[in-house]
């Protein structure tokens, strides 16, 4: 069920106008999803595979108050203050079976509880500066804290024999698991807003400002395995003969533990602890000059100074090693549009980007990452990408909420941040390792492509269809990755398309809006062509995900002035999600259908 709540108003009192608005949102979510994934040896016969079952349970709660404060033109003023909460629940089984290893045959039964949270609050303001009302004077601040705490990740084997699985006494996956994770997150923007000159022919603005950021992490993790289990020992104080059939928590109670039936070993990893903190300091100045309305130029640069820095520990004797990222960078801008009439307009930009790695990133430690439902090792000699974009693109407004667009595009990386499929040996190569990624910096990247975008009504059609309308795009990309010289002996292809970068993407929408019943549907389409999951390390190829469309349905219904209904349902097609490794099916998914329905009651 999803349940929401907002409440809110305005007063006025002299001229002044002050306001609130009270929200709050809780929703409960299950999920279940299936995965196969196989494994090959590097003479290409399959080695293994797995079956995995996931069943999620997902817990939002949040809450918004907004305040507002309206003192005419030289003084607007708000905060924000916004809660979040997310529960998880996941339990998974994940079976794994191989034909030519009779040890390789076990599941791997798991639990988890984690719970995330982040408190935000953001001050902001607004001052004309004189009577010029285009002179003005702007500025924010926020502060925000996250926290992640896992507090029990559990995790334990089962072997199949003699076609009945009881749990490993090796202790191999038996594991524990403890995490806690804070984030702070201090900012402070201003900038000024001058007009030096306008009139009907002729107008220049300048606008300049700065922007500190602050961002500190603590993160901790501790992690338990079972050592070997004494089974004679488990059966006497539990008086079961079959007790290895039943759950790791069954198995290894007070009593076996202080009997020396199990052993509680803590093997956590010297990475599994850091800190870090990072300083963001960025000035910027930006003119835009309009000649009437034939030709609008905008020309400015930012200046950003990005400093690093992670506490972490290596080694048996955990022994403090300390990093750091230090980025100085110089990031003009440039563009201009030409208003050729009829809601016609050509539009042209350069600019240069910045991409730095998290804190997450830079820590030599494993990290879980959601999405991709894998463990990452993250790599201290990470260095930020510089993107240098150029865009060109012509515009077309041609009816209400109706326009079309053609546009081309160019991307230049530097140093781009990849996952490879991969983890770097004792001598700092990058060499192939199962069910093990790797970030790291590769290669020099560059893409470029065209994009087709749209909205038209079908009004033309007919009065009967004038609420119909039909929007999208179309981009095809074209990315190369050429492979450090260094590299070159460890990457399996030099030359090969960025990751994650698909050659197309297509959306497509068809909304009908009729404000008079009160009536909103909204049919999606997405499909993306395959791309790079994983870089491939010797002698294994690239790990592609070969492409996939979505069809979603959202729709909404309003009774009277103050009841409205709302109908959701994702992936209705629900198709396969596979990965292919050199042209072999290397993981089968499906993600599963979702839907959700909900009421909502103004007051």
């Amino acid at each position: 069920p999803n349940l929401s709540i907002s409440i809110g108003d305005l007063y006025k009192y002299k001229g002044k106008k002050f306001g609130y608005l009270v929200s709050g949102l809780y929703s409960n979510n299950w999920e279940n999803d299936s995965k196969e994934k196989f494994n090959y040896k590097s003479d290409g016969t399959e080695d293994n595979n797995r079956s995995i079952e996931t069943s999620k349970q997902t817990v939002k709660l949040s809450g918004m108050l907004n305040l507002g404060a309206d003192f005419g033109k030289y003084a607007k003023l708000t905060s924000n203050t916004l809660l979040l909460r997310k529960t998880t629940n996941k339990i998974s089984n994940d079976v794994k079976s191989s034909d030519s290893d009779s040890d390789a045959n076990y599941k791997e039964i798991g639990a988890e509880w984690q719970e995330r949270q982040l408190l935000t609050q953001a001050l902001s303001g607004k001052h004309q500066i004189g009577s010029n009302k285009d002179r003005k004077f702007e500025w924010s601040g926020s502060y925000s804290e996250a926290q992640r705490y896992q507090p029990d990740a559990r995790s334990y084997q089962q072997d199949l024999k003699d076609g009945v699985y009881a749990t490993s006494t090796a202790g191999k996956r038996n594991q524990k698991l403890y995490n806690e994770l804070t984030d702070t997150t201090t900012d402070f923007s201003a900038k000024f807003n001058i007009p030096l000159l306008s009139n009907n022919s002729f107008s220049f603005l300048t606008r300049f400002g700065g922007q500190i950021t602050e961002k500190k992490r603590a993160s901790e993790t501790k992690r338990f395995k079972y050592g070997q289990i004494d089974t004679t020992i488990a059966q006497n104080v539990t008086g079961n003969d079959q007790i290895l059939r039943e759950s790791l928590e069954e198995i290894c109670t007070n009593e076996v533990i202080e009997q020396g039936g199990c052993l509680l070993e803590d093997i956590t990893d010297a990475g599994d602890r850091y800190s870090a903190n990072q300083s963001i300091k960025a000035w910027f100045l930006d003119t835009e000059t309009n000649f009437g309305s034939l030709i609008r130029l905008n020309i400015g640069s930012r200046v950003e100074r990005s400093e690093q820095s992670i506490l972490t520990y290596q080694g048996v004797d955990r022994a403090p090693v300390k990093s750091g990222l230090i980025m100085n960078d110089i990031l003009p801008v440039a563009g201009a549009t030409l208003f050729l009439g009829q809601g016609i307009q050509l539009r042209t930009a350069y600019s240069e980007t910045v991409s730095r790695p998290d804190f997450k990133d830079l820590n030599p430690g494993a990290y879980y990452d959601d999405e991709k439902d894998r463990s990452v090792n993250g790599n201290l000699e990470l260095k930020g990408t510089v993107i240098k974009n150029i865009d060109t693109r012509l515009e077309w407004y041609f009816g209400k909420n109706e326009n079309l667009s053609i546009g081309w595009f160019s991307k230049k990386f530097l140093n781009p941040i990849e996952e490879v499929a991969g983890t770097f040996n004792d001598d700092g190569e990058l060499v192939f390792a199962e069910s093990k990624y790797q970030l790291a910096n590769v290669g020099n990247a560059s893409a470029s492509g065209f994009e087709v975008e749209g909205r038209k009504s079908f009004s033309f059609v007919g009065r009967a269809f004038d609420y119909l309308s039909i929007g999208g795009n179309y981009s095809v990309i074209d990315s190369k990755m050429e492979i450090f010289d260094s590299l070159s002996g460890q990457v399996t292809n030099r030359e090969r398309p960025l990751q994650g970068q698909s050659p197309y993407v297509i959306n497509i929408n068809l909304d009908y809006d009729n404000p008079e019943l009160g009536t909103t549907a909204t049919l999606l389409y997405n499909k993306f062509g395959e791309r790079i999951d994983a870089v491939g390390i010797k002698p294994f190829g690239d790990v592609y995900e070969m492409p996939f469309e979505q069809l979603d349905f959202v729709f909404s219904q309003k009774f009277g002035k103050r009841n409205q209904i709302k109908f959701k349902i994702q992936n209705i097609l629900d198709p396969e999600s596979i990965k292919t490794e050199d042209g072999r099916v290397k993981e089968i998914y499906k993600k599963g259908r979702s839907g959700s329905i909900g009421y909502t009651r103004t007051f």
